[in-house]
């Protein structure tokens, strides 16, 4: 099957209450949702979606400051609430720097914050520092409520209330 591209507004409109929530840093962010059909995968994984900063002659283009990119077929298998998370982890990608000289925003791409094998967890256990943090990232999300969940802000400030 070919890869064929789409607009995502069922994904917009999730990104919007995510971002009027807890990614107000993305606020004045122009970004185009898609959909995307056909085999997707990176190293051997299936993608399920990517978030892309738009650069030089695209971004000068298109006006654009970010894509993102959701896999269909992936997309229309989850729950609502797995949606929001696939999207809230894409928009965690997408970050906003320094305003350049003029006092435009600028914008870039965050990576991951933890970055390992099972297989070398199983065998050494939370070695490092970052995997330490998800360890009590995942016994804090187990104690809250739903509602408790909301209060929680973007990528940069640990995920917490400042």
């Amino acid at each position: 099957m070919a890869t064929e591209y789409f607009d995502a507004p069922e994904v917009e409109e999730i990104a919007r209450k995510l971002i009027n929530t807890i990614h107000s840093h993305l606020a004045e962010a122009k970004i185009k949702y898609l959909f995307r059909t056909g085999e997707w995968s990176t190293q051997k994984r299936e993608t399920w979606g990517k978030a892309q900063r738009i650069t030089g002659q695209q971004a000068f283009l298109t006006r654009l400051d970010f894509v993102i990119t959701i896999h269909r077929d992936v997309w229309n298998q989850l729950t609502n609430e797995e949606r929001i998370a696939l999207l809230d982890h894409e928009l965690s990608h997408c970050c906003r720097g320094d305003d350049d000289s003029n006092g435009n925003p600028t914008w870039y791409i965050q990576g991951h914050d933890v970055e390992d094998f099972i297989g070398v967890i199983r065998r050494h256990g939370l070695w490092r520092p970052a995997l330490k943090k998800l360890h009590k990232a995942v016994q804090e999300h187990e104690q809250l409520t739903l509602f408790e969940r909301a209060d929680f802000l973007p990528t940069g400030t640990e995920g917490f209330m400042q």
